[in-house]
């Protein structure tokens, strides 16, 4: 713990020098609880995000950001989902880098080098970002399969975006696992494609603030068990040999997110929002290699928007190569004012579990500055 703490103060006196000349500090606090009549049990899940960002000259950015995590249940989940019923549940964590790197940013492109989270460019749409379930962030079909830079995990990336007018295109390479350590062996700054693989993502969207479209895909060449760990090279009679698997499988996915009525002076608004995933890894990958996998999503979603509040539902399936789920979502959000928001959630969640059927009822509080 003595040794972290130094770490992360030692990062800290680094930025001080520049904080006076800072474009922008600031960070949001989320603050969850969770209660599961199944198991008759609750949970306090608390993020705390906090993001720097230092300009020195025109078009160049020194960006930052540290997620902090707390609960207090020590149990992975308050029930037996697969794909997680809430988009910040996780471990108990003193600190992790989400972002750390430099951007440099032109007309119509930008171009970031360092540590990245996944979810800083992908998956997140102005529907999405209302739910709470974790796999409209990110689709399971990338975040079971591979341990990747997916929240609270990142690795060092390069990722180049390019914009023309309401057109973006994406493409980041990651390190094929991600760390979110302070020690060697697990620290997010490390560079193993012998080991970890690599991992690309290339998007396509298209954006006129009233309708969203995107099409996506990514390229791993790793090989990963069911704890997400590399897998040794074998001989025949099953001898470790020299160096570590490697396998190219492909994901894809579709979004559609579009507005279906709103009113003329803007205030109110409905729209629909789907999507669609699968991975490509196979029928043998799914059911022998890698039961924890996700083979195929699908998504249906609605949100009304009237004024300062936003309510909507989302209906979610997964494939998974242990079984499959089915999970609905009631959301209601109300931002109390421009920094506060309260967000009342109903989750119910079908699976193939014993006894797989699962209701949580969660409040949600999230606070900027």
């Amino acid at each position: 713990m003595r040794k972290n703490a130094f770490i992360l103060l030692l990062c800290v006196g680094c930025l001080l020098p520049l904080s006076a000349s800072a474009q922008s500090i600031g960070g949001e606090m989320t603050s969850e609880w969770q209660w599961s009549p199944n198991k008759k049990t609750v949970n306090w899940m608390n993020m705390l995000r906090l993001d720097f960002e230092y300009s020195p000259w025109k078009g160049g950015t020194f960006q930052a950001a540290t997620i902090h995590m707390a609960k207090t249940n020590p149990d992975e989940s308050i029930i037996s989902d697969y794909q997680v019923f809430s988009n910040i549940q996780e471990e108990n964590c003193y600190a992790a880098i989400a972002v750390l790197g430099y951007q440099q940013s032109w007309k119509h492109a930008n171009l970031f080098v360092g540590v990245r989270n996944m979810n800083e460019d992908y998956f997140a749409s102005p529907v999405t970002s209302y739910f709470t379930n974790s796999s409209p962030g990110i689709f399971p079909t990338i975040s079971a399969n591979y341990p990747v830079a997916n929240y609270p995990v990142s690795s060092m990336t390069i990722h180049l975006e390019l914009i023309f007018d309401n057109w973006h295109v994406k493409n980041s390479l990651y390190n094929g696992a991600a760390y979110n350590g302070w020690k060697r062996g697990d620290n997010p700054f490390i560079i193993r494609p012998h080991k970890d693989g690599v991992l690309d993502v290339l998007e396509l969207s298209y954006d006129d603030g009233k309708s969203f479209y995107s099409v996506g895909s990514t390229f791993h060449n790793g090989v990963y068990d069911e704890d997400m760990e590399p897998v040794r090279k074998t001989d025949a009679e099953g001898n470790l040999l020299h160096g570590y698997e490697k396998k190219a499988s492909f994901g894809w996915w579709a979004y559609a997110e579009q507005c279906l009525w709103q009113s003329e002076d803007e205030e109110k608004k409905v729209s629909l929002m789907v999507q669609y995933s699968e991975n490509t890894r196979g029928k043998r990958y799914f059911q022998e290699e890698q039961t924890e996998g996700c083979k195929r999503y699908a998504e249906l979603g609605c949100l009304y928007d009237f004024g300062d509040n936003h309510a909507g539902f989302t209906a979610q399936y997964a494939h998974y190569g242990k079984g499959k789920e089915e999970s609905l979502e009631l959301t209601y959000s109300r931002d109390v004012k421009d920094c506060l928001s309260l967000q009342p959630v109903f989750n119910y969640i079908h699976n193939a579990e014993e006894k797989g059927n699962y209701v949580v009822f969660s409040g949600r509080l999230v606070y900027s500055f």
